[in-house]
């Protein structure tokens, strides 16, 4: 299983407060065949949304197809959580290499710069990944499309 199947197991379901400012109360009723219908639904299915949500957001995507997301901000967002304790695990080494170097514990020092310079690089790739997801989602969200 792999660790964003993890995350999402263990993440709680979301729960999306009523925005007063925007109310969905406009209908508007489209019919499908049968096959264009099965399609719908099967589409809606893999990306975990409903259907009409899956023909909203597609609709109303930008020519680019930028907002049309289909699941890929939560998909990232999944992804981020499951490298979570990786994270915490290298913060928590870094703090007991710090402790050792207070306690005058002889260390290496090629493999305490080489632990830093991996650790610095891995800190670099999540932080531009969270930037490239708060961009996407402060733009879904400013189109209204979340």
């Amino acid at each position: 299983m792999r660790a964003t199947e993890i995350a999402a197991l263990r993440r709680k379901p979301k729960r999306r407060q009523r925005d007063a400012a925007n109310l969905k109360n406009a209908k508007i009723t489209v019919r499908f065949n049968p096959d264009e219908a099965a399609d719908l639904r099967r589409s809606a299915g893999e990306l975990g949304v409903s259907v009409s949500a899956l023909i909203a957001r597609r609709a109303l995507a930008d020519e680019d197809g930028a907002a049309s997301y289909d699941g890929q901000l939560d998909a990232a967002i999944e992804e981020l959580a499951a490298l979570r304790p990786q994270v915490a695990g290298i913060g928590r080494n870094i703090n007991q290499i710090v402790r050792d170097v207070h306690r005058d514990v002889a260390l290496e020092p090629g493999p305490v710069r080489d632990a830093f310079v991996a650790a610095t690089e891995l800190l670099a790739v999540v932080r531009r990944a969270v930037a490239g997801i708060d961009g996407t989602a402060m733009r879904l969200a400013g189109a209204g499309r979340m």
